[in-house]
């Protein structure tokens, strides 16, 4: 479940939303989970179990490494799954809500920097979650960086002015 690695609140306050906009029951959906699962699957076999196991660690008695690996899990998920609702978040999520006194009313694209934002921020936890398990297992074997190149470019070969 979700809830065995981040909270509801937390994926939320990285969309910046409420429980009125996003409520409980959307974040639980199966494929919130499984994409979670999957996505901490790419990163090692046994990183889920490892998790858990750290976790349920009684607080005082874990030590600084265990105490780092289960903080930078619990916001790399956090983002993780907001980062999935951010595919549909614009849907559900209302533009205008009000009760009798009181109104919210949205931009028109309040999402449009949100993602670039929230899968920076993705990227970024992401090492930081390779870094904190590497250190609480050393013999993990982090993933290869994979360097995409998507356009390159090369000079002209005279020069369009000169024609040289």
């Amino acid at each position: 479940m979700i809830v065995d690695y981040t909270s509801y609140d937390a994926v939320r306050a990285v969309l910046g939303v409420s429980s009125e906009e996003i409520d409980d029951d959307v974040i639980n959906l199966p494929l919130y989970e499984v994409m979670l699962s999957e996505d901490l699957l790419d990163l090692s076999d046994s990183i889920q179990t490892d998790f858990i196991t750290v976790r349920d660690i009684p607080v005082g008695t874990q030590t600084d490494i265990e105490k780092r690996f289960v903080r930078v899990m619990q916001t790399y998920a956090s983002y993780q799954v907001a980062s999935t609702l951010l595919g549909s978040v614009a849907l559900f999520a209302p533009k205008d809500i009000t009760d009798s006194k009181a109104s919210v009313t949205r931009v028109n694209d309040p999402f449009k920097t949100l993602k670039e934002d929230v899968l920076a921020s993705l990227v970024y936890i992401r090492t930081r979650l390779l870094t904190a398990y590497d250190a609480y297992s050393p013999t993990y074997a982090a993933p290869t960086a994979v360097t995409r190149t998507f356009i390159t470019s090369t000079g002209l070969a005279i020069d369009p002015v000169t024609n040289e």
